[in-house]
């Protein structure tokens, strides 16, 4: 299992549908509400997801630690992240901070929006890595982030 002292690699797509629709479910309940019902229908979401998203991730022992869908819009200059997921097992070693960081650095978006639960203690980590409330959202916040164009 990954340590603080591990190094870990980010991979982006190669995964099976079933691969994918398994970490999901198996993560649905680390969300509030429940990722299952927050998408009323998972296997239409995965399937969503597959054909129009990437989809990064972060392997252990050959064990799916972590995963985070992503749509770039090129059009509107954003990157928006509507599922990001760190494995309860391995949260603290920094796996949530890198695959944000490496979004951050795509210098051809202007900005990266992401969903948070007004209630989920995520909404401490994403403040502290420099995003902002831009919209409330019923239970959520949509946050932003501006990527500085150097």
């Amino acid at each position: 299992m990954l340590t603080k002292k591990s190094i870990f690699k980010i991979k982006k797509g190669n995964l099976t549908y079933e691969e994918v629709y398994r970490f999901v479910k198996e993560h649905s309940y680390d969300f509030h509400p429940c990722f299952e019902e927050q998408v009323c229908n998972l296997v239409l979401y995965i399937n969503k997801v597959m054909s129009h998203a990437s989809i990064y991730y972060v392997e252990s022992n050959q064990i799916i630690v972590a995963m985070m869908f992503v749509y770039y819009n090129m059009d509107l200059s954003q990157i928006y992240v509507p599922y990001i997921c760190v494995d309860s097992e391995v949260t603290g070693l920094g796996i949530g901070r890198k695959l944000i960081e490496d979004l951050k650095k795509k210098k051809e978006f202007t900005v990266l929006r992401l969903e948070v639960s007004k209630d989920n203690t995520a909404l401490t980590f994403y403040s502290k890595i420099g995003f902002t409330v831009e919209e409330e959202r019923d239970d959520k916040f949509l946050m932003r982030y501006k990527i500085v164009q150097v």
